[in-house]
């Protein structure tokens, strides 16, 4: 029987053990809930989620800060100075999370931090066991509250899903949200620093002495064996290219690491068990698993040497070159080395991550300076780009090289900075591409600065499409309406294929009154009617004129509508399915802000 008396204490003792972790983790927790109610605020999407990704990488330095700080004994300002001045550092530092190089600094961030809390405690190599046991207690206390906190929060789910059913209690849908939030980032959090021992000069190591039987199962039944099937589908791989004399695809680079560092981990697992006179197969399988790795890594680094040579660094590649040389380092120190420390593993990630975070050698800059460099050796060979300026050139014949220059541009404004490209362009150009910037209309910032540099790129419209296709349009995101008098604005109205409106309004409704027709009514009186056949008409001439591309940039004023003065509405974004065979296409989904003026 669960003892509420000691659960309780124990929770009451990480929250004075543990002050700022329990803090960091309802900052984040409480970011997550008011990222639930944005209801599309591009800014404070990004600021939300911001807050939520410096929390999470936030949490295991200062849990790592606060275990030494009990170990050292040190006190006074000292104690406050990492969580004072971190939190703005690392928000500042995870800029553009939205975008693919934001994706992989955050997940090299999550990584390297919880590394450092891995063998921050216990770094000496005197210290291996001690080392081992801190881990399989991490470890365990994260498994058994992730258990715990996925019990409590379909519990709790179920329980208001049936007052729901049974008793007719409505429950905002966004409760399971903030549930979720508070459920696995505070009280996951709390329980999981609730049994974390003091590892002081008292610290008993036990684990080393005593193996846990479920660990022993998942390494040596689950995990091992499938370490072995996945080295022999990777050893017939190259036994087949060998052969056949191809090159090797590019995904088996993932493979490749994905194998060996859960090789790595499970090796890591069983590290007290290889001294065990019953267990001399580990000590074997040690013996053999970095030999084998070995013709692993030549696969490895022609797979990913191949793409960089023909493509260049982007921020995937780059890790995946990084991991490879971090590979081949621990590969040969276990095959050459006779200590054998099992802390040079995390270590040595741990600084590996740290790299890809401090120029010239950071992720960021050498994926912006390879894919500048070869933007620029593409635009100089064609005369695109004299004297450090953009110039207008006729394309035609060119179409390779601008289909190349186009996914190259756009890769850096997507993942890098627009400034990148301000010295090429005119004055005059780059402050009208900052205003594009300032007003944040979406999906056409970058196809702005692609006509600015030339390349407006039309990927596989430049010509007529002849299959079905899904086709997006963009409008103006507008932050500001202007009409006269007393006005009423409503924002994100939702247009789905089933030809209704969803409008989320206790006192506005949107009648439909036949086929592409909608009538408004606020408060039971008749305002306008409108119809969205402007707007199939506006999107099938695009079609047909073969001006459109993955996203056709545009704004739509009142006057698409046929509305009168005192309504208007502005698209931000649609989609349509075409289908050329019958010449004809349907809307899938389309939405809008609706601004009328009041009686």
């Amino acid at each position: 029987m669960i003892n509420f008396h000691v659960l309780t204490d124990n929770f009451s003792k990480a929250l004075f053990r543990f002050p700022f972790v329990i803090l960091i983790s309802i900052i984040g927790s409480l970011a997550a809930s008011l990222l639930i109610d944005t209801h599309y605020d591009d800014k404070k999407t990004e600021f939300y989620t911001r807050i939520i990704v410096s929390s999470i990488i936030i949490l295991p330095l200062q849990i790592a800060y606060h275990l030494l700080k009990e170990k050292f004994s040190f006190k006074g300002i000292y104690s406050y100075l990492l969580p004072i001045f971190l939190f703005p550092l690392v928000y500042w530092l995870m800029d553009r999370v939205d975008t693919e190089i934001g994706f992989f600094k955050f997940a090299a961030a999550f990584f390297t931090t919880h590394l450092f809390l891995s063998f921050s405690i216990f770094s000496h190599e005197d210290s291996k066991k001690a080392f081992w046991e801190i881990n399989q207690i991490f470890l365990t206390r994260f498994a058994i509250g992730l258990l715990y906190s996925t019990v409590l929060y379909a519990g709790i789910s179920i329980a208001i899903l049936a007052l729901n059913v049974l008793l007719g209690i409505r429950i905002n849908e966004r409760f399971f949200g903030y549930l979720f939030f508070w459920t696995f980032g505070f009280f996951n959090t709390l329980f999981f620093l609730s049994g974390l021992p003091k590892f002081d000069e008292n610290f008993k190591i036990v684990s080393w002495n005593q193996y846990p039987i479920v660990l022993k199962i998942l390494v040596q039944y689950i995990l091992l064996p499938l370490v072995t099937i996945y080295l022999v589908i990777l050893y017939l791989y190259i036994i087949k290219i060998i052969t056949e004399w191809n090159i090797p695809k590019g995904w088996v680079s993932y493979l490749v690491l994905c194998f060996s560092i859960a090789g790595i981990l499970s090796l890591l697992l069983v590290e007290p068990l290889k001294e065990n006179s019953e267990q001399k197969w580990i000590k074997t399988y040690y013996h053999y698993f970095y030999r084998a790795l070995i013709p692993l890594l030549v696969l490895l680094f022609i797979s990913i040497g191949i793409r960089i040579w023909d493509y260049g660094f982007t921020v995937p590649r780059y890790y995946v070159f990084l991991l490879a040389l971090w590979l081949t380092f621990i590969t040969f120190y276990f095959l050459f080395s006779f200590k054998q420390n099992i802390q040079i593993i995390p270590k040595s990630l741990f600084l590996a991550g740290l790299i890809s975070f401090i120029p010239p050698f950071s992720a960021n800059f050498v994926s912006e300076y390879s894919q500048m460099s070869r933007l620029t050796n593409i635009l100089e060979s064609v005369g695109a780009l004299k004297n450090g300026k953009i110039q207008k050139i006729d394309w035609i014949d060119k179409t390779a090289q601008k289909n190349a220059a186009s996914n190259i541009a756009i890769y850096l404004l997507n993942n890098h900075s627009y400034s990148l490209f301000h010295a090429w362009l005119e004055d005059s150009v780059v402050q009208k591409l900052k205003l594009s910037v300032n007003q944040k209309i979406y999906g056409g910032v970058t196809y702005d600065y692609l006509d600015a540099l030339g390349l407006n790129y039309n990927g596989r419209y430049d010509t007529p499409i002849t299959e079905n296709s899904r086709i997006y349009f963009y409008g103006n995101r507008k932050n500001t309406y202007e009409l006269d008098g007393k006005v009423l604005f409503l924002s994100n109205i939702n247009f789905n294929r089933n030809d209704s409106l969803i409008l989320k309004n206790e006192f506005c409704k949107i009648n439909r009154v036949k086929k592409d027709y909608y009538q408004i009514v606020y408060k039971q009186n008749f305002i306008d009617t409108f119809s969205f056949e402007p707007v199939k008409k506006y999107a099938f001439n695009k079609i047909k004129n073969s001006e459109v591309n993955y996203s056709a940039s545009f704004e739509i004023d009142s006057t698409y509508f046929n509305l009168s003065s005192k309504t208007k509405i502005y698209l931000t974004n649609f989609d349509i399915e075409f289908f050329p065979s019958k010449d004809s296409f349907d809307f899938q989904y389309l939405q809008g802000n609706l601004v009328f003026q009041l009686k």
